[in-house]
């Protein structure tokens, strides 16, 4: 379960990005704007993991790349980060901003190592930084009075996992999903999803089956219980890992992203993405 879950979460990641375009770059203090989606495989770079979580090009022409950590690993983190940024400038020329999102139980990362004569710089961004309970208790008050959510609110759902709080990681996505279900959005289900996803990553199994209990009581968990799920922890998160990666692939069709950055993403055949393609 647990190879699945982080290639999910890493879909998930792109898909919040991809979801709310330009806000996401906002939300972690870029003034710049996102021109376009960019790639993020790396099969050049001879490391463990050759999957960048996160990369766009922006309209100054240089690119921005993201990196989500639940651990540090100090240098060895870097040292791969590092050669993912080389790679990409060797491929394509242009300049590359990196920013890497700390989860709540770190703080005070490293953001510069020197490796011999490289000097690497990165920004460290540590959700540590937020008070995750201030924030949930907002946006609940200002939905009880009717207020909309700002595209930056949604993130703050999406991101709350990550961030400090006296809740439990299983309580705030519980208040989450529950929250977006009483006073829905046309963003409710990119949410939910989102936050069910970092749920599968970060939780234990006992609070996952839990998660998933409360899940099923939303709209969203309603059609893919109905599209035929099963019942069973493992069987459920591994189809509803293939329907995930399948409605990502829709999106990002839609969105006018060629086939094939489509299949390095998310692993689908060809063939399936171009069916996909015309269904549309």
């Amino acid at each position: 379960m647990g190879q699945n879950g982080i290639k999910y979460e890493d879909l998930a990641m792109k898909k919040t990005m991809q979801i709310f375009g330009e806000y996401g770059v906002e939300y972690f203090g870029i003034k710049k704007k996102v021109k376009s989606i960019g790639h993020t495989e790396q099969p050049k770079v001879d490391v463990e993991d050759s999957r960048m979580d996160y990369t766009c090009l922006m309209t100054d022409d240089t690119y921005v790349h993201f990196e989500f950590q639940t651990t540090n690993s100090g240098w060895k983190d870097y040292a791969r980060f590092c050669a993912y940024d080389a790679n990409l400038v060797t491929q394509t020329g242009k300049k590359v901003d990196t920013y890497v999102v700390y989860s709540s139980n770190i703080k005070n990362p490293t953001s510069e190592y020197t490796f011999g004569s490289i000097n690497y710089k990165v920004t460290a961004i540590c959700m540590s930084n937020k008070d995750g309970d201030a924030i949930l208790s907002d946006i609940e008050q200002r939905l009880q009075q009717g207020e909309e959510l700002t595209n930056i609110d949604l993130l703050d759902l999406t991101f709350l996992p990550l961030m400090r709080s006296k809740l439990s990681k299983y309580e705030r996505i519980e208040k989450t999903i529950l929250l977006t279900k009483e006073y829905p959005t046309d963003k409710t289900n990119d949410v939910q999803s989102l936050v069910f996803v970092l749920g599968l990553k970060f939780l234990n199994d006992m609070d996952i089956k839990k998660m998933m209990e409360v899940f099923k009581m939303t709209a969203l968990g309603k059609l893919l219980y109905d599209n035929g799920i099963e019942q069973g922890i493992e069987q459920g998160i591994e189809q509803g890992i293939e329907q995930g990666i399948i409605q990502t692939a829709k999106e990002l069709l839609a969105d006018n992203v060629e086939p094939q950055l489509i299949q390095k993403w998310t692993k689908l055949p060809l063939a399936t993405i171009l069916k996909l393609k015309e269904e549309l």
